[in-house]
């Protein structure tokens, strides 16, 4: 079935081109832009066709043909799109338009037609122009003083921000007490932990350190809580002590550092040694005669 309609349509083609009627269309404009699509109105009303098609190859090489669309409130009338894609003088051949009846083939011919295209750029736009000079202005006393008052209030706001920034800021607290009794206190808290009788040696050693290193910092105003024991006695001057302060401070750091296991009377002894040293220094704040040298020189030897 489908091989006698492909002979039938082979037939019609040559019955087509054989016949060879024409249609006349309605004017183009004479001129149109590259890329301007052309609408072709075709009247068949005298063929009435009942199938029709037309073959979008190229029988021009300068257009294009896009669609043949149907009219839908105009029965037999039908629209061809084209559009040309060239510049210049421009001479269409004929179009070919097939189409069908009681499955009797025919083919109609749209006359050829001539119009001029242009470039989408005018000649004028093609050409090159200088740069405008710049134009000269002068400026308004307005023109300054609105910058100026900007930047005022800009600055007065900066300082009023800044300003009550500083007093929603709590001030840093200073602990101006004497280095010995802020020690001291540190001390007595420190006892209430009782590290040593639960084992905890190397919390006992590192917290005793660092309050020494405290009062060191405090008494003698040097980072001691921030040093080595080397920086230390590098920047420890040559008080009363200064051997013994190295010695207790080597012998702390050979348990929190090498992990040995202490002597809980050595350890108790050395507590005692840094209490009353620092307790020693009291009597300087007070103003009382100072045993420092006989509590010392006695509690060394302990140690």
């Amino acid at each position: 079935m489908q091989k006698r309609y492909l002979v039938y349509f082979l037939l019609i083609l040559h019955i087509s081109i054989a016949s060879g009627n024409s249609i006349q269309i309605s004017s183009v404009a004479d001129t149109l832009y590259i890329g301007q699509l052309i609408n072709i109105e075709l009247d068949l009303s005298e063929y009435q066709p009942e199938r029709l098609f037309i073959l979008k190859e190229k029988s021009t090489p300068e257009i294009e043909i896009f669609d043949l669309l149907t009219l839908r409130d105009k029965p037999w009338q039908y629209l061809l799109r084209i559009a040309p894609f060239d510049t210049g003088f421009i001479q269409t051949e004929s179009i070919p338009i097939y189409f069908s009846n009681n499955n009797i083939g025919d083919t109609l011919y749209i006359e050829p037609f001539s119009f001029y295209v242009k470039s989408a750029l005018t000649y004028a736009d093609t050409l090159l122009r200088d740069i405008a000079p710049p134009k000269s202005f002068r400026l308004k006393f307005v023109d300054y003083l609105i910058p100026v008052l900007i930047l005022l209030v800009l600055v007065l706001l900066h300082f009023y921000i800044h300003k009550f920034k500083k007093k929603d800021e709590e001030p840093e607290y200073v602990d101006n007490r004497p280095a010995w009794m802020i020690a001291f206190e540190l001390l007595e808290q420190f006892k209430r932990k009782n590290f040593l009788h639960n084992g905890r040696y190397l919390e006992y050693y590192f917290e005793l350190s660092l309050i020494f290193r405290i009062f060191i910092e405090k008494q003698f105003n040097i980072k001691a809580a921030e040093m080595t024991t080397y920086e230390i006695k590098q920047a420890l001057a040559e008080i009363e002590q200064k051997k013994q302060i190295i010695k207790i401070l080597s012998e702390m750091d050979i348990v929190k550092f090498a992990k040995s296991v202490p002597v809980i009377k050595e350890a108790e002894s050395m507590l005692y040694w840094i209490e009353k040293y620092i307790l020693s220094f009291s009597a300087e704040t007070t103003g009382k005669v100072s045993a420092r040298e006989n509590v010392i020189s006695n509690e060394a030897d302990d140690v």
